[in-house]
């Protein structure tokens, strides 16, 4: 647990780039809430960006040790740390701004669209504010990673079929056309199921690469595609794709995506099922 909270303190990039639209976002005496917290490094930088009181939840055990930052900080009188989920808490009042760095590798697969709309409706004033304001869905075409090509001179085609509903962390995508936008979502009052789609010509890819763009404050942007502790997703295809086709995809809950490329047969992360996926045998 502390190694994943260690790593996200290593990314300078994403950590200065949290702090630098803290530092836009929050104005002197600002109530703050913190959610998936972690350590409270953004607790912190908020107190430093003008923050009267800051109100830190993190549901696990990291917990302790942002009490213990903020005892070694000398703000424990202001950084309130609440153990537990957010959509379980509730604070002692309603707050001025509202800052999480739950963006995940798949875009939503951290919770964010839910975390935020609650967090809007029961913890925040009415001209509060959201970090981030707003996301947006990255694609591109790509090359499979290395490792799927599975040359080891056995039969592998059952894993094969397997796979084909089993999106990966691709960290140095190769891109085989354009990025482009296929959906923006207003941090806080979006909501899932969302679908995006688009349409790409290219020379050859075997999927997508889905990453993520996010607005922190009005003039600090983060983007996941390279540079920081999060990865783009490859999304395979059935087979490698060639010329104009498109390409939709639908977030359905945190943990559950189904795409489609043309006319070819949905692929649904739920096919991980084993009586499913025996069936596509």
């Amino acid at each position: 647990m502390i190694g994943l909270h260690a790593m996200l303190l290593d990314d300078a990039r994403r950590t200065r780039a949290f702090s630098r639209a803290l530092q836009e976002v929050v104005r002197p005496g600002d109530v703050v809430a913190d959610l998936g917290a972690g350590t409270g490094i953004l607790s912190l930088l908020a107190l430093r960006a003008g923050a009267a009181r800051v109100y830190a939840v993190e549901k696990s055990p990291v917990a302790s040790l942002a009490r213990a930052l903020a005892r070694e900080n000398g703000v424990a009188d202001r950084l309130t740390v609440i153990r537990g989920r957010a959509k379980d808490v509730r604070l002692p009042e309603r707050v001025d701004v509202v800052v999480t760095e739950m963006l995940g590798m798949f875009v939503f697969d951290e919770g964010l669209l839910e975390l935020a709309s609650d967090a809007r409706r029961r913890f925040l004033r009415k001209d509060g504010r959201i970090i981030p304001s707003h996301v947006r869905v990255m694609a591109a075409p790509a090359a499979a990673p290395p490792g799927r090509r599975w040359s080891y001179g056995v039969r592998l085609e059952a894993a094969r079929a397997f796979s084909i509903h089993t999106p990966t962390v691709y960290k140095r995508p190769r891109l085989r056309g354009a990025a482009k936008v296929l959906a923006e979502a207003e941090v806080g009052r979006a909501s899932l199921p969302l679908e995006v789609a688009g349409r790409w010509r290219v020379p050859s890819a075997e999927g997508m690469a889905v990453w993520f763009d996010a607005d922190l404050s009005p003039s600090v942007r983060l983007n996941s595609l390279k540079g920081t502790h999060w990865a783009p997703m490859f999304i395979p295809a059935r087979a490698a794709r060639k010329g104009t086709f498109d390409f939709r995809l639908t977030f359905r809950s945190e943990f559950g995506m189904t795409w489609r490329f043309d006319d070819d047969p949905p692929q649904d992360t739920a096919l991980a099922d084993v009586r499913r996926w025996k069936r596509s045998l």
